[in-house]
């Protein structure tokens, strides 16, 4: 059925126009705006053409339009024109999903997968603790061969959008677990996302996992700190690689425990304004290792570049992602939402990595052969990692 266009659009159009037409005959009065004048020549211009096409497309068109669509793609298109990969328009389910996942949940049955190129099914890289998963039974090192009707066969970007769903949806999966076939009937639901995996090695070393920053990451940092100390461990090895970095609050508060007084971050506005966040006495005195790839990014850049401007960590592995600004996340009144770059985020000490990345003290490449499989690795087979320790012990 066709759809009209919707009437608040219309709306909006008109009194945009009219808004800009009162203001160019008013600055006209005055001579000293003409530059004013002329942005806002430019812009009435624009909202005439707008109206224009609307009125068109809504007379015309030949297969009539669908108004829920057309709002999110004209402001989704408006942000996409920024030609910055961060800003973002989000539909009302897209930042629902987001604020959801940003306050440390998420919505699944909480697995980390990849392809498994030896068998075209999906590799089960991590469980989650507390996960609809976990509770069904499935293990590391699991292969999703089926997912529902489909057969995965090398289709992963297809069979990951069957496994995902509903909170309360069900979904059947096919497993190969060594030489079985086993099959799990899963029950999506919410449940905490575990961003930090503390694990302690030989040599009294902490290894300490922070797969990003978010509303719950900063609490289970303190956990995992707190297990380290108590099984006597005298080292740490923070492992950032693959992190694509979250919120502000959670880095400077994981920072704020290991390092000393002073700033942690710079923020800076697009006139140069400043605002700093700063640590207080209390820090971590230990050796402490950094471990980074390209996919390290944005927050967790920060975490990286603030231990290196304290002096306090050796930076491990390959030059880091490069994303040094950070993101206003607004809620639109309707539900959806708003990802807009505001700030850059600049290290205490050192100078802003977006674009640059940073660059390890200590660079080691992983051979594309391991990188394709980098969460089946062993820890023997992570060169990266072994490396790390190396220089711990």
């Amino acid at each position: 059925m066709r759809k009209r266009i919707p009437i608040g659009v219309c709306i909006l159009v008109t009194i945009m126009s009219c808004i800009a037409t009162y203001l160019i005959t008013s600055i006209a009065m005055n001579s000293s705006h003409q530059q004013e004048l002329n942005v806002l020549k430019e812009k009435a211009s624009f909202y005439d053409k707008l109206s224009d096409v609307f009125r068109r497309v809504e007379t015309s068109y030949i297969k009539g339009t669908e108004e829920s669509n057309m709002d999110d793609a004209y402001l989704g298109a408006y942000i996409a024109s920024l030609d910055d990969p961060y800003s973002a328009y989000l539909t009302k389910e897209e930042m629902e999903e987001y604020l959801s996942a940003n306050e440390g949940n998420m919505i699944g049955i909480g697995i980390n997968a990849v392809l498994d190129d030896d068998t075209g099914g999906i590799y089960v890289a991590r469980v989650m603790n507390g996960s609809p998963a976990q509770k069904a039974g499935l293990l590391k090192g699991d292969i999703i061969i089926q997912a529902g009707d489909l057969e995965i066969n090398n289709n992963f970007d297809e069979a990951i959008q069957v496994i995902r769903g509903n909170d309360g949806e069900a979904v059947t999966l096919k497993v190969k677990r060594g030489s079985e076939i086993l099959e799990f009937t899963i029950v999506r639901e919410k449940f905490p996302y575990e961003s930090v995996i503390y694990e302690a090695l030989d040599y009294n070393i902490a290894y300490i996992t922070i797969t990003e920053f978010d509303g719950k990451t900063a609490e289970a940092f303190a956990e995992a700190l707190e297990k380290a100390k108590n099984d006597g461990c005298e080292k740490y090895l923070f492992d950032v690689r693959n992190n694509p970095g979250g919120d502000l609050n959670a880095i400077v508060a994981v920072l704020d425990k290991l390092l000393p007084e002073g700033p942690i971050i710079n923020i800076v506005d697009r006139k140069g304004n400043t605002t700093t966040k700063r640590s207080d006495a209390a820090c971590l005195e230990a050796p402490m290792v950094v471990l980074v790839n390209e996919n390290t990014a944005s927050a967790a850049e920060l975490f990286t570049a603030a231990l290196r401007d304290y002096k306090l960590a050796t930076i491990v592995g390959t030059t880091t992602f490069g994303k040094g600004t950070m993101q206003t996340i607004t809620t639109l009144p309707d539900g959806s939402g708003l990802r807009l770059s505001t700030y850059y985020y600049n290290p205490p000490f050192g100078e802003n990595y977006n674009g640059v990345g940073i660059t390890p003290d200590v660079v080691i490449e992983m051979p594309e052969e391991l990188s394709k499989k980098f969460y089946k690795l062993t820890k023997e087979e992570d060169n990266q990692l072994q490396k790390a320790i190396e220089i711990l012990k």
